[in-house]
């Protein structure tokens, strides 16, 4: 009914590519194929743990999920980087079907290629300035300073909404050509918005923005 992941150091890279972890669960939680492995209700990832799925040399990065059907609690590091001599970031998800809380980093990052893609999905997301207050049963925060700091393509989703609160600098700011993706009312029910100050600004340098949602308020979007 749990897994704990305490000072542990999970590896999976490889000369020419990384390779795949899974931690409670496999993508979104799904069940596919001859190889479904079991879902757990809840997952915790300490400070001191660390999820590596690295090309060292060639090729891409792997893919690490962290997955719980319940409660997901991320605290430590993933990398998945592309290899020093060629190849595309690698792929991290992390995800709590009802309750997420993430304070750990993640490095898809690639020297020669493509940047990788993050995942984050709880139930309902609060972006806020400063230290998030805790989680409660229904709603998790993650700090505007946790979410500019995830170098790479970023999406981030709610089954509910995402609520980016007024922030103190009046900009979120992504990484240059980074493309970022939020999806509120992600399992389609019809309730689901996304909201944002509309004095704010949303920037993504030469990147792309996706917003969905069955409402959508947004302020400024740059791509410039």
């Amino acid at each position: 009914d749990r897994i704990s992941l305490t000072d542990a150091h999970i590896d999976a890279s490889g000369r020419h590519g990384g390779g795949l972890i899974r931690i409670g669960g496999d993508y979104r939680g799904q069940h596919q194929g001859s190889d479904a492995i079991a879902t757990a209700p809840t997952t915790i990832v300490d400070a001191d743990s660390i999820l590596s799925a690295d090309a060292i040399l060639t090729g891409n990065g792997g893919s690490s999920i962290v997955w719980a059907d319940d409660t997901t609690q991320f605290n430590g590091s993933i990398s998945a980087t592309g290899g020093s001599a060629g190849g595309d970031g690698g792929f991290a998800e992390v995800s709590g079907k009802k309750t997420l809380s993430f304070t750990g980093s993640i490095d898809v990052r690639a020297e020669i290629g493509d940047q990788g893609n993050i995942l984050l999905d709880p139930e309902n997301l609060v972006i806020t300035d400063g230290l998030p207050p805790n989680n409660t049963a229904q709603t998790d925060y993650l700090s505007s300073a946790t979410v500019e700091n995830l170098f790479a393509n970023v999406s981030l989703e709610a089954s509910n909404d995402i609520v980016i609160e007024d922030l103190s600098d009046d900009v979120l700011l992504f990484s240059i050509g980074t493309n970022v993706t939020f999806t509120a009312d992600s399992d389609n029910d019809g309730s689901g918005s996304f909201t944002m100050n509309v004095g704010d600004t949303l920037r993504a340098e030469q990147g792309d923005v996706t917003i969905t949602g069955a409402g959508i308020t947004t302020g400024v979007i740059d791509t410039s």
